[in-house]
């Protein structure tokens, strides 16, 4: 299964902290290289710990150094784009 596949399917079950998702991946930089992909593509959206969606913006900044404590409080959660391509 590819590490997208892998992680829409995780966030299947309801929105996860960034934190907790890394934890499927054998690296931060497949994690971050994975989910700013499905960002990108409009399969998973990011909200900070208010349930604030993060802005496009501030993607590439953090993601860019593999994510550590930049990513506390974030939360990924599937899109209704997102749901479509694993089930």
């Amino acid at each position: 299964m590819s590490l997208a596949i892998e992680t829409l399917d995780q966030l299947d079950g309801g929105p996860m902290p960034l934190t907790v998702l890394r934890t499927i991946f054998s690296s931060e930089s497949d994690c971050s290289r994975t989910v700013l992909g499905l960002l990108n593509a409009g399969d998973i959206a990011l909200h900070d710990a208010a349930n604030v969606s993060v802005p496009k913006w501030r993607w590439r900044e953090l993601f860019a150094d593999g994510g550590g404590t930049a990513w506390d409080g974030l939360v990924a959660s599937l899109t209704p784009q997102g749901m479509t391509k694993i089930g």
